[in-house]
């Protein structure tokens, strides 16, 4: 009788679905799967990376329908249990596994069988759903200092751990995250002002006592024009740039491109991926890919307007704010308008963490939308 009437309940809820955003996650995985295939090419044929990416992209389109169905606006226990167990991950990164560098950081947990996952990643959607139930429990003192610093405690332990990894880019997506959902729940802007003066101060006194590496330093200040150019170091940006010019107007054709078929663009089916979009599909690929993401922070925006529970309404922001903030460093980096950071593209760029984490966001956000209203018979 509980199984029959959880079915009928969740169908119920279901004819709520936002299948355009649905459709849209699909689209952008199909579209992912094609340049990864270009990007990974092997003169035998198809690569085994991405045959691994073709079943953990089904796994988390699966596991995006799954979270889409249950009620987000009633998981605050759950939350606080996602929240403990993703600091727990970030923490063996920090100690277990931190001489496990792959690339120059410590960010990954090496699993059997050659997996691997980056507990970040998950982090930031434990961070989205506790910060999301926390601001709808204190309501109005999000207005006041003290419940604006005491939000800022539940971002700023993940943001610490994951800048010591080091991640910077990747911790400033819980700030990003955080000064959205704040902002949404009643902030004052004369706090926000202040917090914002802050954190400039930091990151001038960051700059100074050399808390930021050198390699970082240099990629900002090539960016600017402020370091002479240095080839070893403007490597991947300059590739980057000239394959995204290359491409031209209408591209030219899958896997035909000469920046990626001669992997003169390091890291193309990760943090580089768009790089094999612009080249193969030219202009018209690149502005497309575009419009599908901006339909998709539409329907996330959407999401926020609807929804009629405050905890759907800030899980919606922190989601579109997440996803906004990866695709601007993404397509601003390999066009070389921003330093070169390791953040993947949304849906497209080869990682299982990754996906998953992207595939379960817009699940939440389903949620939101999916329980928009409260059930009535």
């Amino acid at each position: 009788m509980m199984l029959m009437l959880f079915n009928i309940l969740a169908l119920r809820y279901r004819k709520n679905s936002d299948w355009y955003l649905y459709g849209l996650a699909v689209v952008l995985s199909v579209v992912g799967l094609i340049s990864v295939a270009s990007a990974t090419m092997t003169p035998t044929g198809l690569s085994s990376t991405l045959i691994k990416q073709s079943i953990i992209q089904g796994f988390a389109l699966v596991l995006m329908y799954v979270v889409g169905g249950i009620d987000v606006n009633n998981s605050r226990r759950a939350s606080i249990v996602m929240y403990l167990i993703a600091l727990f991950g970030l923490l063996l990164v920090a100690t277990v596994f931190r001489h496990t560098e792959i690339k120059g950081a410590s960010r990954w947990i090496v699993l059997p069988g050659g997996f691997q996952l980056q507990p970040s990643e998950f982090a930031k959607i434990a961070v989205i759903v506790t910060m999301a139930h926390y601001l709808s429990q204190i309501r109005g003192r999000i207005a006041t200092w003290g419940g604006l610093m005491q939000s800022l405690v539940v971002v700023g332990i993940p943001f610490l751990l994951v800048a010591a990894q080091p991640d910077l880019t990747t911790a400033l997506v819980f700030l990003c995250i955080w000064f959205a959902m704040v902002l949404i729940a009643g902030a004052r802007w004369q706090h926000l002002t202040l917090m914002v003066v802050a954190c400039a101060l930091l990151a001038t006194f960051a700059w100074k006592s050399n808390v930021l590496r050198q390699y970082q330093k240099d990629r900002v200040l090539l960016l600017v024009g402020l370091k002479k150019s240095d080839k070893k170091l403007n490597y991947q940006s300059n590739q980057a740039s000239i394959a995204v010019g290359a491409g031209g107007f209408t591209g030219q054709g899958w896997n035909k491109g000469i920046q990626n078929t001669g992997n003169w663009v390091p890291e193309n089916q990760t943090d580089f991926i768009f790089t094999v979009i612009a080249e193969e599909s030219g202009f018209v690929g690149s502005v497309t890919i575009l419009i599908l993401y901006g339909a998709l922070f539409y329907r996330g925006l959407r999401a926020v307007v609807i929804s009629e529970h405050s905890t759907g309404r800030l899980v919606s922001v922190g989601v579109v704010t997440m996803l906004a903030f990866h695709v601007i460093v993404n397509v601003g980096m390999n066009c070389g308008l921003l330093p070169v950071a390791g953040v993947p593209l949304p849906l497209i760029s080869q990682g299982g963490s990754s996906a998953i984490t992207t595939c379960i966001a817009i699940g939440l956000m389903q949620s939101a939308i999916t329980r928009k209203h409260a059930l009535q018979f």
